[in-house]
């Protein structure tokens, strides 16, 4: 599926269409948020699941359950690094979430905007840049 391939490497695939670098891989500049996210059906997110050994748990389910309508994203952040050591990544980080409404918000039909509670997030990814 052509989203799995940009999930797969969701920094190299995306950051040079968003901010027109010169080569594949350069990193974006500072300010530029960079967000991805997978839609998939439950056995999609299983196989990505278990591609990328991730594991979750979201609020009344099960661990590492694919619910409807949940999703795994991918965000790619800059922390300033603090160390007096240098980071070889410069600070930038990708952190990835799996996100699901909880079974009472579905059965319900909830919105999952304010003021309604949000859906339930687990965070499931967080490396350099470089890995």
């Amino acid at each position: 599926a052509p989203a799995g391939i940009v999930a797969g490497s969701p920094v190299a695939s995306t950051d040079c269409k968003t901010t027109n670098c010169d080569r594949p891989g350069e990193r974006p500049s500072d300010d530029m948020p960079l967000t991805l996210a997978l839609f998939a059906h439950d056995f999609n997110l299983l196989f990505w699941r278990q591609l990328l050994r991730l594991h979750w748990v979201v609020d009344s389910w099960q661990l590492d359950a694919a619910s409807t309508g949940s999703f795994l994203s991918f965000e790619l952040r800059y922390d300033a690094p603090t160390s007096v050591a240098p980071d070889p990544d410069g600070g930038w980080r990708v952190v990835g979430f799996f996100t699901a409404a909880t079974v009472l918000q579905q059965r319900r039909r909830t919105p999952l905007v304010p003021p309604h509670p949000p859906p339930g997030r687990a965070t499931v990814l967080d490396v350099p840049y470089s890995q």
